[in-house]
């Protein structure tokens, strides 16, 4: 039976009397069977079995773990003894299970410990993410907050009306100028009110009109819009009360609408006051270039064509400014445009388009002889006296016309035709008026080829000064020089001034023509006799500069000819407009031993006060007189009218025109001293002059008659 049992390789296991007598062995040796274990240690473990296995070294032959049970009933005892290795083997198994138990264990439980690691993590940040976000809703708030109040008291502090509608067309913000612009109540936006009732209210209010709907005769407010159709916009609408609102409506990202409504009324009478500066003449209130132009603009482009352009140029008048002053002048326009506007109708325009200039555009003209009227009512009114300052002044104005019956016509044609037919009528003689033709356009082309040319030959020195004798009617002798300017024109041969004067005057050429001519004739009397003078006719222009006197006598020192050796002939006309100016440089050029004539006497106005006032030394006779002297009885009493009258008051006497020993006879005889003629002498150039074969020299046709010279 014991050698049925299954031990380890070094295991004991015995049955024992209580007496220590060994009744049956298994392991080891087995020969103890009958042995007595007499030791104190087996008498005390067989008297009293363990509780649990103890290790004895001693008690077999190794080292074993002993326990010892007693048989139940009998007095024996079992004594197993097991190797360390042996009794442990079960538990290391079992160890190495619970190990592996535990290692799966432990990587279930790290692998749950980083799942809830992660859990973890992934809740931290979800809790930190609603820490943030409900940091940042509680600085939104905030900041709404801040905002809403920053908005609320900008809005109460703006000018203009302000009102917000949500999605829904309800109002959902609006300031207190919103409210007081239509007498609005302010519980209206604590109540949330709809779009349609705030513009009922504004009409209600009396605001507001009401306008006619598209279909059925339905009426609805003339209000800003509705929310649902119209886009964004800016717009102006004139109140019942007169006022203009400038309303803006503007659509919101997020639903909604914001309206500013501001009040432009005086800003809009500002802009139409600033329009009508901007438009106006500052000085007379009329209408100035710039609205002249729009309104012809407009007549144009109108299918009414009736009308017609009238551009005024005033005579005379920059002797006014000259001799009186800007001040005096600007008062003289001032009046001459009360007239010109009281003389049109009330439907015409009436513009100033600077300086002395003028123009009207007359309207609804039945016929061409309707603008010829008008013109001539404007020449009568402003040509009256007027009272300025407590100056009686006399001018004239000049009228060019151009008639609207072209269906291409432009505004700047239109301008470009009334210019050309105002310079005909100053041309022909100032003080009238012209109806714009076709053929004057050929003419102004003219006068522009003329103006060119005339450029040209100054700069080419392309004038020559011819010399006509002034004879003494006591012995014959020639006592002076009247120089007389001719043109070597390249193409047309000799030109007389009468061709090209007044257009060297009105280009300001006649001032370098005028040198080169009296600088020659200057140097040209070195060669006549002795104490002969020389005569040279002075522009108007010119003698209203102030450096006039210094300019004539540096001309006459680079010409080396003494001032008492110079004479200079004006017309009447020129001293007649009392031009302080002209009358100092007179004086002045009188005072430096200068000789003053007066040219062409008796073709001007009939007063004779400037014979007194001006430094005159001779008066010249026109030709026009000395041709009558032989007529009748009246031509020559007149002459000697004139002869007596200068002699009375110191002046010398020059008949011009003596072309008849008749005429040279009578004039001598009447006591007229010097005189000049085609009888004595025509103009001819320097060389025969003085060469002493003037007598002999007989001019071609191109040749006849005199010029003047201007310095």
């Amino acid at each position: 039976m014991y050698g049925s049992v299954r031990l380890g390789d070094d295991a004991v296991i015995m049955l024992v009397g209580t007496d220590g007598i060994v009744r049956a062995k298994v392991g080891e040796d087995g020969k103890a069977i009958g042995r007595k274990l007499d030791s104190p240690v087996w008498r005390r473990l067989l008297a009293s079995p363990p509780d649990r296995p103890t290790v004895h070294r001693t008690l077999m032959s190794s080292e074993k773990m002993i326990d010892v049970a007693p048989v139940m009933g009998y007095p024996l005892r079992v004594v197993v003894g097991l190797s360390k290795n042996d009794y442990l083997a079960s538990y290391r198994l079992e160890e190495r299970r619970l190990i592996s138990i535990g290692a799966i264990a432990t990587g279930l439980l790290s692998l749950a410990a980083i799942l809830i690691a992660m859990l973890q993590l992934r809740s931290n940040a979800a809790f930190q993410s609603l820490v943030l976000v409900e940091q940042n809703n509680r600085l939104i708030n905030s900041t709404l907050a801040v905002n809403n109040d920053r908005f609320q008291a900008m809005s109460e502090h703006l000018s203009i009306g302000l009102c917000m509608f949500d999605g829904s067309g309800n109002l959902v913000v609006c300031n207190d100028n919103f409210l007081k612009m239509y007498d609005l109540p302010f519980e209206l936006r604590d109540r949330e009110a709809s779009f349609k009732e705030v513009v009922i209210l504004c009409v209600d209010n009396g605001f507001w009109a009401v306008r006619n709907g598209d279909e059925g005769g339905v009426s609805e407010p003339t209000y800003w819009g509705r929310l649902d159709e119209e886009p964004s916009n800016r717009c102006v609408y004139d109140l019942v009360d007169g006022r203009s609102i400038l309303v803006t409506r503007q659509r919101m990202n997020t639903g909604g609408w914001v309206f500013t409504h501001d009040d432009i009324t005086e800003k809009r009478k500002k802009d139409r006051q600033i329009e009508l500066l901007a438009l106006s003449d500052s000085l007379t209130s009329l209408a100035n270039r710039a609205r002249l132009l729009r309104e012809l603009e407009s007549m144009v482009a109108s299918e009414d064509r009736n009308f017609a352009l009238l551009l005024l140029d005033l005579d005379h008048f920059k002797s006014v400014n000259d001799s009186l002053g800007h001040p005096v002048g600007d008062k003289l326009l001032i009046e001459v445009a009360e007239r010109i506007k009281r003389t049109c109708r009330e439907g015409d325009v009436v513009a100033r388009l600077g300086g002395d200039e003028f123009a009207v555009i007359a309207k609804d003209l039945q016929a061409v002889k309707d603008a010829s009227k008008l013109a001539a009512r404007l020449i009568q009114e402003v040509s009256q006296p007027y009272l300025v300052a407590s100056h009686e002044l006399v001018i004239g104005v000049s009228i060019g016309i151009a008639l609207a019956h072209s269906t291409d016509l432009a505004p700047e044609v239109l301008m470009q035709d009334a210019d050309v037919a105002l310079y005909r009528a100053k041309a022909e003689g100032r003080n009238a008026y012209r109806i714009f033709a076709q053929q004057m356009m050929l003419q102004v082309k003219q006068r522009r080829l003329l103006e060119t040319e005339l450029r040209t030959a100054a700069i080419e020195n392309q004038f020559e000064p011819y010399f006509q004798p002034i004879v003494n009617t006591h012995d014959g002798r020639a006592v002076g020089y009247e120089a007389l300017a001719r043109w070597h024109h390249p193409s047309k041969g000799l030109v007389m001034p009468g061709e090209f004067i007044d257009a060297a005057e009105e280009t300001g050429l006649i001032g370098p023509i005028g040198r080169q001519l009296f600088r020659q004739a200057c140097q040209a009397m070195r060669r006549a006799p002795e104490n002969a003078f020389l005569s040279i006719n002075i522009s108007p222009v010119q003698l209203r500069h102030n450096d006039f006197v210094e300019r004539i006598l540096k001309l006459l020192q680079e010409g080396g000819l003494e001032p008492d050796r110079a004479q200079i002939e004006i017309t009447e006309a020129v001293v007649l407009r009392d031009d302080a100016i002209t009358q100092h440089n007179l004086l002045a050029l009188r005072h430096a031993g200068v000789r003053i004539a007066v040219d062409d006497f008796g073709m001007g106005y009939s007063s004779l006060s400037y014979l007194k006032e001006y430094p005159f030394d001779t008066v010249k006779i026109d030709k026009s007189f000395t041709s009558g002297v032989t007529d009748n009885g009246r031509g020559l009493a007149i002459v000697k009218a004139i002869v007596e009258l200068a002699h009375a008051i110191g002046m010398d006497v020059t008949a011009e025109g003596v072309e008849t020993e008749e005429q040279f006879t009578l004039l001598r005889s009447i006591g007229c001293s010097k005189v000049q003629g085609y009888l004595l002498g025509r103009p001819v150039p320097v060389d025969m002059i003085f060469a002493g074969s003037a007598t002999a020299y007989t001019p071609s046709s191109d040749d006849l008659g005199a010029g003047k010279i201007y310095a």
